[in-house]
Order: C-alpha cells, then structure tokens, then sequence
C-alpha cells in the first residue's frame, strides 16, 4: 500500500524508489531474531524468537521512512510494535523464525532484521512472487506470515496510532469533555496514518455548525 501524500509531504527520490515495493506489497494482497536464553535448571535450553525486532522490521519495510517523509518507524517510541503483536497471537515463533532465517541463503548470510531496506523490499518481493522458491511448504508459510503481518501493520497503522487511543465510554465512544466538543484522535503534533493518508478526522463543533448553517440555506432557497 503506497502512501498518499499532499503536496506539501512530497517524498523524497533516492535511485532506488523506496515506493516500489510498497506499492506492490499494496496490490499483492534490530538485532538478530533468535537468541539464546538462560534455561531454568533442570530445562533443555530453547532458542526464543524475537517477535518484536522481526515484526518491526517488516512494519518498517511495509511503512518506509526518509527524511522528512515519516513512516512506520517514527511510531516506535509510542509502541507501535507492541500494538500490532497484540493481535498475532496466532502467529507462531517458529513461522516468524523461518521468515528471518530464509533470507539468509539469499543475502550472504544475514538475516530479515539484519537486511538494509532495499534487501528487505527485495525479499519480501521474492515472497510475494514465490518464484524464487523451490520447497512449496516454507513458500507457502513464508507467504501466510507476510499476509498476517502486513494485514496488521497497516490495520493499527492506518488506524491512527496512537492518537485513537483516546479515553472510551462504556459504549466505545469518545469521552468528551463538554457538550460542545467533538473528540477528534488526531494532532498535529505527531505524523500517523490519518496524517499520511491526508485524512482530517471528524470535523470540529465549529465546522459542524458551518455545515449545518450552510445545510439550512440550502433548504431555505428550496
């Protein structure tokens, strides 16, 4: 999914177009990620996946970022990551590990995380495409993996994060704070979804009125 951008949030143009895997993700439908940990005694050792550095990765190659053109990694310092694992738990270590690990063939050894943005771009197209892979079983578990992350990222992305997380009644709505205000999540003191997709939110109470004045005199002359 491409980012739409205003005029005035032009991205910026390097030789290689940051936009063109984005764009065909969109129409396709850290440290290393596996370290070892202290067993308890008595316990076999067990690698852990790191969820949160591969997860952040892909948000960051589904969601790129440039200078003055903010992305999905902006969003980090507010747990973006966090948000979107929330809802993966049906997505298991050991497939989020072969998505890290399969690059390495690939790109001299190194893993996802490890990859620089246009390697990632390059991989996560490999996957979309599934030519370049031979085992129909790891393709099809490489393309499941891709196909939950992305529909998450760009869900809690898009969503407006973090500023949808504003105070809720127990109906789900809003909390405001007077009769006159109409809550609307988003700012301008943070660059999110909304911002990048050029979308406003709802209208404040005073264009609602202008609205409403302006719905009156169309009325009237009728």
């Amino acid at each position: 999914m491409s980012k739409t951008r205003g005029s005035s949030r032009t991205p910026k143009k390097s030789g290689y177009s940051r936009r063109d895997f984005v764009r065909q993700a969109g129409v396709a439908g850290a440290a290393g990620a596996v370290y070892w940990v202290a067993p308890l005694v008595g316990a076999p050792v067990q690698p852990a996946v790191d969820r949160l550095a591969i997860v952040s990765a892909m948000g960051e190659a589904l969601i790129p970022s440039a200078p003055g053109d903010p992305g999905y990694r902006e969003l980090e310092p507010h747990g973006i990551t966090e948000e979107v694992i929330k809802a993966l738990s049906a997505l298991s270590d050991e497939s989020l590990e072969t998505l890290n690990l399969s690059s390495m063939d690939r790109f001299g050894g190194k893993t996802f995380v490890l990859l620089s943005e246009k390697e990632r771009a390059q991989y996560l197209t490999a996957i979309i495409d599934g030519e370049a892979f031979t085992d129909v079983s790891t393709l099809a578990k490489l393309q499941l993996t891709y196909k939950m992350v992305r529909v998450r990222v760009l869900t809690v992305y898009y969503q407006n994060f973090p500023e949808n997380l504003v105070p809720k009644n127990n109906h789900g709505m809003p909390m405001k704070q007077d009769l006159h205000q109409i809550s609307n999540p988003n700012s301008k003191d943070l660059v999110t979804g909304w911002d990048v997709a050029n979308y406003p939110g709802p209208v404040t109470w005073e264009e609602e009125e202008q609205l409403r004045a302006r719905m009156k005199g169309i009325l009237w002359e009728e």
